[in-house]
């Protein structure tokens, strides 16, 4: 931040006068422009229990998926130098490491910047995890040059700022604009600092009243008339505090006479301390898109059950996980990925939110080889079953009613099962199952058969059975007609 900037913020934050408003919290009076890191990670993130229990929930699933790479054809290039890097960006740190730092750095902060140091010959070799209270992009004045940013400068642990080239670093942004300066990414905390702010303060208030004993403010009143010196109020504060404050609260109080005692602050039950927090925490987790009950607040495990925990864990994921992932990749796609000339993608086949339960998965291939829509040697694949050698057949359901090729019902019911040893051919099959069209092949190779065979086997199915209700309902007709004539005819003879 050059000298200009820093005074235009001075006198804006004079003229304001933000020490005196209320509506500020006191951790942001003196940064309302521009909220430094050290204010947010020390009053936002390390004295606020909810604040943190978000940031942490986010650090720990953030680092789930594996940053991988691949060629234009989608295959895994795990040996590339590029793979290499990621998997270990610098000495101190491993892949979910640093990018446990910088998922924290981002949410705290708002923004995350990764130095890339390079070689001689202009190579990325190591990768390093900075905050925004040590990286500071600085807005450029040239128009000219299209561009936001000149350059970073990085702080160092002196206070003495060293410069760092633009394409040197990778500022992974929080995805909220600060409006005032789009190039950066406006914090989660800052949005709800007055709700931080109202939880920190209630914390020290039940700390103090804790300490207290559970008791409340208390005014010692003399009786009326009598006047005391400061000398006489100084002595009567300090005696009560020695004999009844510290170690010695919870005693048994025995007062001048003329002097009563007089509550003059809220019990826990009155402060309604549960409805205090609530709200906040509410607002707080609202803020970093992460569910309530998933981060562990009180307000959303008040009604927590396994079955909506784990729908919130579900769109938790596809929510606020997925957008972060496809956006942090494609900062470092095109910052590390075009110059080596591969695609960087987060492996998510292995994220535990986004697998299909067990059981569902068994209900989903028993009904799909129950409909015919699968060969049983496909379901048997799908449940990771060993392969049956006469298991390339499908099933019709008993509800379905076959058709020969004159549309005549087939009467009967055959088996299933081959009576001999020998594998069945499409001649030997039972009318209810049908050999599968196309040549025995490994089933390892596919999943489900291909959306034409399936397309076409139900084409045929509905066919047939819109025949066989033709024909009945034409039978049906013809008799209701020929009841009519005869009922005409005879109504003539008469």
């Amino acid at each position: 931040m050059n000298w200009s900037t820093r005074l235009r913020y001075g006198l804006a934050r004079m003229f304001l006068k933000a020490g005196g408003l209320a509506i500020v919290p006191r951790w942001v009076d003196t940064t309302v422009l521009d909220p430094t890191w050290r204010a947010l990670s020390r009053d936002g993130y390390r004295r606020n229990a909810a604040v943190y229990a978000c940031v942490s929930t986010l650090a720990f699933d953030l680092v789930e998926p594996v940053l991988r790479c691949y060629n234009a054809q989608g295959e895994e290039l795990g040996a590339s130098p590029l793979a290499r890097l990621l998997s270990r960006p610098n000495p101190m740190h491993s892949q979910r490491e640093f990018w446990t730092l910088v998922a924290v750095y981002a949410a705290v902060g708002g923004n995350a910047y990764i130095h890339v140091v390079r070689d001689r010959r202009g190579v990325p070799v190591e990768l390093w995890p900075y905050h925004a209270g040590q990286m500071v992009p600085v807005p450029s004045t040239d128009a000219s040059a299209r561009m936001w940013i000149s350059r970073y400068d990085y702080v160092n642990a002196d206070g003495t700022e060293q410069p760092v080239p633009v394409e040197d670093v990778i500022q992974i942004r929080w995805p909220s604009v600060d409006l005032e300066q789009p190039w950066v990414a406006l914090s989660p905390i800052v949005a709800v600092a007055a709700e931080v702010d109202a939880t920190n303060e209630a914390m020290r208030y039940v700390r103090a009243l804790l300490k207290n004993d559970a008791m409340p403010r208390v005014v010692l009143q003399t009786p009326a008339g009598l006047m005391l010196d400061d000398t006489a109020v100084n002595r009567m504060r300090a005696q009560w505090s020695e004999r009844y404050g510290g170690d010695q609260r919870g005693g048994v109080a025995v007062l001048e006479e003329g002097v009563t005692l007089q509550r003059v602050g809220l019990s826990m039950a009155e402060l309604a301390f549960d409805a205090l927090m609530r709200v906040p925490e509410a607002h707080i987790a609202a803020a970093f898109r992460v569910p309530a009950i998933v981060a562990g607040l009180g307000i959303g495990l008040d009604r927590s059950t396994y079955s909506n925990y784990a729908e919130a864990r579900v769109s938790y994921t596809q929510q606020t996980l997925i957008p972060l992932w496809r956006m942090w990749e494609g900062e470092i796609q095109a910052s590390l990925g075009d110059p080596f000339g591969v695609v960087v993608r987060y492996d998510l086949s292995n994220v535990a939110a986004l697998q299909e339960d067990q059981a569902a998965r068994v209900t989903r291939t028993i009904n799909a080889w129950s409909a015919g829509i699968i060969t049983r040697n496909e379901a048997r694949h799908a449940l990771m079953l060993p392969i049956d050698d006469a298991g390339d057949v499908y099933a019709l359901p008993t509800s379905v009613q076959l058709l020969d090729a004159q549309h005549s019902p087939v009467i009967g019911m055959p088996t299933l099962t081959p009576t001999t040893d020998a594998p069945p051919t499409a001649a030997d099959a039972p009318v209810e199952t049908r050999a599968a069209p196309r040549a025995p092949h490994p089933i390892a190779a596919y999943v489900a058969p291909p959306i034409d065979d399936v397309a076409e086997s139900m084409f045929r199915r509905l066919r047939r059975y819109v025949d066989g209700q033709y024909r009945t309902a034409a039978v049906e007709l013809e008799r209701v007609a020929q009841r009519e004539i005869d009922a005409e005819r005879a109504r003539n003879v008469q």
